[in-house]
């Protein structure tokens, strides 16, 4: 799996205020009404957007201890939006509303960290502010530990606990979380080997669009593990991820066109697909087009 330090500080989906619909929007000293005030120009509702205007709002109401408005402002440095983006500001303010338990604030914190952006990289104390986020149900920090765990990235590894903070994020609809704990029961990673809790993950994931759990449910499919096999099934979670770009699928596709597996035998949409596959380094199909050869184009 990739390190977490993939995962980026901005997050742009920004916090409500709260806010009283009959309070002025402008009233010096109620705080939430400054913070909602800053949203309305941040997404340009019922005002000409303009980022320095929210900016403006989100401190006045920071500065009066507003969580919300604080993590707003964070949010601000981070992507540099209304304000000269600084990391290390964003830091500060994001700390501010962590403190207050704010939990998307918590968890923002604890991206900072494991991505040492704004702070110098710490993965223990990473941790901390997942747990924090992860104890309020923050299906992201949930993510974020699992993956933590399982990599053993500043912590000891520990594969078993690794699994339950995924299923956690799991249950609440996390796509990733469901796509991974997918991948372990089904190779028996921190647990038994349960083919049917895996296709019970790859199938929520790969509702919701996931290419490598429609992959993976694909293959289950086309090899008979926790469903009945059958090949046509496993040709149609194939296409869904090949046609997203992912270099397995596309190369799983090549081979069941070339075998004539769940569809009509078919060299040329092999080939097609192994191409696909091959132009994005896939060694397999790399070779499955040189054991091929040339394609026949003489005309009839």
């Amino acid at each position: 799996m990739k390190r977490l330090s993939a995962l980026c500080l901005i997050c742009l989906a920004l916090s409500a205020c709260s806010f009283d619909s009959k309070a002025p929007l402008s009233n010096e000293g109620d705080a939430d009404a400054m913070c909602r005030l800053g949203l309305l120009y941040l997404n340009g509702e019922g005002v000409v957007q303009d980022y320095v205007t929210a900016a403006k709002w989100f401190r006045k109401a920071a500065e009066q201890a507003q969580a919300e408005a604080q993590y707003n402002l964070g949010v601000a440095y981070a992507a540099g939006q209304g304000v000269p983006q600084s990391f290390e500001r964003a830091i500060e303010w994001t700390r501010k509303a962590a403190e207050q338990g704010l939990e998307k604030a918590q968890h923002n914190l604890g991206v900072a960290y494991a991505a040492g952006q704004g702070v110098e990289r710490d993965m223990a104390e990473a941790v901390i502010w997942f747990a924090k986020a992860a104890e309020q149900g923050n299906a992201d920090s949930r993510y974020s530990i699992g993956v933590i765990l399982l990599n053993g990235d500043g912590v000891r590894k520990n594969a078993g606990r690794a699994l339950r903070f995924f299923v956690a994020a799991a249950e609440a609809g996390h796509v990733q979380a469901q796509s991974q704990a997918g991948v372990m029961y089904v190779n028996g990673i921190g647990t038994e080997t349960n083919y049917l809790e895996a296709i019970r993950w790859f199938r929520r994931a790969a509702e919701q669009g996931h290419a490598p759990a429609q992959n993976n449910l694909g293959i289950s499919y086309a090899t008979g593990r926790g469903v009945p096999q059958d090949f046509s099934t496993a040709v149609l979670w194939t296409r869904q991820a090949a046609e997203q770009g992912l270099a397995r699928a596309q190369f799983n596709l090549g081979v069941a066109y070339a075998q004539g597996q769940g569809v009509c035998k078919d060299l040329d949409e092999a080939r097609k697909w192994f191409r696909l596959a091959a132009s994005q380094n896939h060694v397999e199909a790399q070779k499955a087009l040189r054991q091929m050869g040339p394609q026949n184009t003489e005309a009839d």
